[in-house]
């Protein structure tokens, strides 16, 4: 979290999100895959595995599409996808509880590419 303070702030203003869903749960299936498919090598084909793991985490590191982190939802974090008044569609990464489109103010966020921010500010209870 400390390398965070080194990307790029922006912020959230009121009015400017026009709709919001709540897609933390959208990412559970692709990490359950890759846990099935672990199951299914045998124990001396752990080279292969170790291989096709390698393979996948670079492509979607590199294709930036997928941001999800299961530490991020072990630490509370919650995934949003959101769309502005100008048309784009977001990623949100955030500890924050949002229902509603209105509801999206955000003062500082970090931008970690053009399509996914986070917010670090603890939720308001």
């Amino acid at each position: 979290m400390k390398l965070l303070e080194k990307l790029s702030k922006d912020r959230i203003k009121e009015g400017e999100i026009i709709e919001i869903e709540n897609s933390t749960n959208n990412f559970l299936p692709s990490y359950l895959g890759y846990f099935f498919v672990a199951l299914s090598i045998s124990d001396n084909d752990f080279l292969t595995m170790s291989i096709i793991y390698c393979i996948i985490v670079l492509f979607v590191f590199y294709s930036q599409t997928n941001y999800f982190n299961p530490f991020l939802l072990i630490l509370g974090y919650k995934f949003y996808k959101i769309k502005t008044k100008g048309g784009l569609s977001l990623l949100l990464i955030s500890k924050k509880e949002f229902k509603k489109s209105s509801e999206v103010i955000i003062e500082k966020v970090y931008r970690i590419n053009n399509s996914t921010y986070i917010d670090t500010q603890k939720s308001e209870v």
